[in-house]
């Protein structure tokens, strides 16, 4: 410790003391105005630009959560839309296919209507055959029986007999 004492640093004096402080305030004075302000100045634009980052971050995720509800709500509504349409053709699909069946009834109780119409006149045109046929031999009967004079009446109704039994023949 003996040499340790001896130096003038470990035990300075009046005048280092006062010639350190005044290089350390000169210093530090100079540095203030040519190293500390721009430094300073450095990082207050620093601050000021990562706000506005930030800031403009926040803008756009406000942005972005507005166009995903935007999108949203056009997607909600094209699926309304798309579920109008397709009711809507289900719609008039239906409706189409009932007027098509109307009209196939409507058709077909026509056809009906009109073969009923066609049976009925050749029902009464063979019936007017039938009794056409049966006057003609019924005079024709009469004629015959007519032109033989017979004396006999069971020689008449034999012949008669006969008569019958050839009609039913043919």
């Amino acid at each position: 410790m003996i040499l340790l004492s001896s130096l003038s640093i470990v035990t300075p004096e009046i005048g280092l003391v006062f010639w350190a402080t005044l290089i350390f305030v000169t210093l530090w004075i100079i540095l203030g105005k040519k190293a500390f302000k721009p430094i300073s100045n450095a990082l207050e634009i620093r601050n000021k630009s990562i706000s506005e980052a930030i800031a403009q971050a926040e803008k756009t995720r406000q942005e972005m959560a507005q166009m995903q509800a935007d999108n949203a709500n056009a997607l909600q509504e094209a699926r309304e839309h798309a579920t109008k349409i397709i009711n809507d053709a289900k719609d008039k699909g239906n409706q189409m296919v009932e007027e098509a069946q109307n009209k196939a009834r409507l058709d077909a109780k026509r056809i009906m209507d009109d073969a009923l119409a066609g049976i009925e006149a050749q029902k009464v045109a063979a019936i007017r055959d039938v009794k056409n046929s049966l006057g003609q031999l019924t005079v024709d009967m009469a004629a015959k029986v007519l032109s033989r004079e017979l004396s006999d009446k069971q020689a008449q109704e034999s012949y008669v007999n006969a008569e019958i039994d050839k009609i039913n023949l043919n």
